[in-house]
Order: structure tokens, then C-alpha cells, then sequence
């Protein structure tokens, strides 16, 4: 069964933010370990409403956006309509070789198969500078999570959801730091995420009460249908959390650059130029 971002779809269109672990104060402990300066490129990887990108631009530095869903890159464009943004695949990034000094990513790539984290990873490496770095904040299984479980929870959040909140496979932080060294990743930190006292909370848990005030929540009759409907889902749901937990990965691509240009990226050699192309209403 494919993901279809049902859910996703329905939070861009209450334009929600901050859709993972932590919301604004991971986002804080992911900026923190981004080890910003001055001239920065940074490429964050599934941006949603913008609201990490705009945090990162208002810190100086140059901050484009990627994402698959146009309902959550106009939902960006509202909210700062100076945004770069470019919608296209993680697996498949439009950008030439070594563009930016640090990519970012939050609840990207915790809940991908093996194919696509590994392509994923892939392509990360692969528009990096060397020596650059990648923060993910991702929440993955915790350790001991059996594969009976991690199928059936993943297959439900599907069915429910049109997405999960954690891999197929019950991948825990280890077996992710195993993945990303087999990308060509040098794995400085896989730390829990924990921050202040905020309460973590799973991805499809992230809607707050307060969603239900928006004026275009209330003006829209199919938006409270489907809030509804998605609220007696988490409902059903909310136990799950208890599996997974938040982790701050920083990755460091190698200095001395990659050994084996893969096919992708001997494709984007010869591209004319590392900007990410304008969105296309």
C-alpha cells in the first residue's frame, strides 16, 4: 500500500505548522545543531508551511525550501511569500552536485521504506558540500520493536492516515545510524530529542486543539468533516506513541568528497545552475 499524505493534505489545507517531534522547540534544538555561519546555503528537505524555513532565513542565512505537496508549499507561500521553494521528491532532488553547506529535515525520512530512505540519504549526500552537514529530527521505533508490530501499526496508519508515523520496518536509531554510514555518512550524533519539558508527541498526534477555532476550519463544512473523522481516527491510535521516540541525527558529509559519483549524480553535473526551480502554481 502507497502513502497518499491524506492526512498531510488535510493539515496544509488548516495551515498547520511544526508537524513533528517537538514542533518549535525541536525545531530549536535542530537549528542549534545546524552550527550555522555567516554565508550558509541550507536546504531544508520536506518543509511543510515554511515555518523552519522562515525561522532560518531570519537568522541570515539563505534557506530554500523543498517539498512534495503543493497544498503544504502554498500554505508556505502565504505564510512569507519571499520563500524560495521547489516541489519535487526527496529521492529525487532537481539540484546539481555539492550546493549547499547544511540540509535539514523534520519527520522526512523516519517513516520511509528502505528504498526510498536510502535514495533519500542518497541525495542528500549528494547536493552537499563536503564537509557539510545534515540535522534530521526524526522519530523512529524505539529498540526492541518487533517486525510483527511495526507491519501492522505502519499498515493501519496507512489505511487510516494515507502515511505512518514510523518505517515499515522497526528500524531503531541504530540500525538508522547503520543506514546513514552506509550512504557515506559520517554519524556524529544520534541523540534523544528532548528539549525543555515539552511532551513528545508522534507525528499524527501534532494538530492542537486550537485548529478547531481557525475561521476557515469553521467556514469550511468538508474541513470539519474530515477533522472530525481524523480526530476518532488518532483516537484509536494514541497508543502508539508509546513505540516510538524522537532522535536528532547529524550527519557530516566526508571532506574529501564522494569516491563514486553515482548516475544521478553524473546527470546533474552539467546543470546550469544549483537554484532550486520556482514553484509552479
Amino acid at each position: 500500500m502507497e502513502q497518499d499524505l491524506a492526512y498531510l493534505r488535510h493539515l496544509a489545507a488548516l495551515g498547520a505548522g511544526d508537524l513533528h517531534p517537538f514542533g518549535a522547540a525541536g525545531t530549536g534544538a535542530l537549528i542549534r545543531a545546524l552550527e550555522l555561519r555567516p554565508g550558509c546555503r541550507v536546504l531544508e528537505v520536506g518543509c511543510g508551511a515554511g515555518r523552519t524555513l522562515a525561522r532560518l532565513r531570519s537568522l541570515g542565512v539563505a534557506a530554500d525550501g523543498l517539498d512534495l505537496l503543493r497544498p503544504m508549499l502554498r500554505a508556505a507561500r502565504r505564510g512569507s511569500p519571499r520563500l524560495r521553494l521547489v516541489r519535487a521528491s526527496a529521492g529525487a532532488l532537481p539540484l546539481r552536485n555539492e550546493c549547499y553547506d547544511r540540509v535539514c529535515m523534520e519527520s522526512v525520512i523516519g517513516f520511509q521504506g528502505e528504498a526510498d530512505a536510502r535514495a533519500i540519504l542518497r541525495e542528500i549526500l549528494r547536493v552537499l558540500k563536503p564537509g557539510g552537514l545534515c540535522v534530521a529530527a526524526e522519530a523512529v521505533w524505539k529498540p526492541g520493536v518487533t517486525p510483527g508490530a511495526a507491519g501492522r501499526i505502519h499498515r493501519s496508519c496507512l489505511e487510516d492516515f494515507g502515511l505512518c508515523q514510523a518505517s515499515e520496518q522497526p528500524w531503531c536509531w541504530s540500525d538508522w545510524a547503520r543506514e546513514m554510514r552506509s550512504a557515506g555518512f559520517q554519524v556524529i550524533a544520534a541523540s534523544p530529542l528532548a528539549p525543555g519539558t515539552v511532551a513528545a508527541t508522534p507525528l499524527l498526534q501534532r494538530v492542537a486543539a486550537r485548529l478547531l477555532r481557525e475561521a476557515r476550519l469553521l467556514a469550511s463544512r468538508r474541513l470539519r468533516a474530515d477533522h472530525a473523522r481524523f480526530q476518532r481516527m488518532l483516537k484509536r491510535h494514541a497508543g502508539e506513541g508509546e513505540l516510538i521516540e524522537a532522535r536528532l541525527f547529524v550527519l557530516r558529509r566526508p571532506p574529501h568528497g564522494l569516491s563514486d559519483p553515482g548516475p544521478r549524480q553524473a546527470l546533474w553535473r552539467s546543470a546550469p545552475s544549483c537554484s532550486p526551480e520556482p514553484l509552479r502554481e
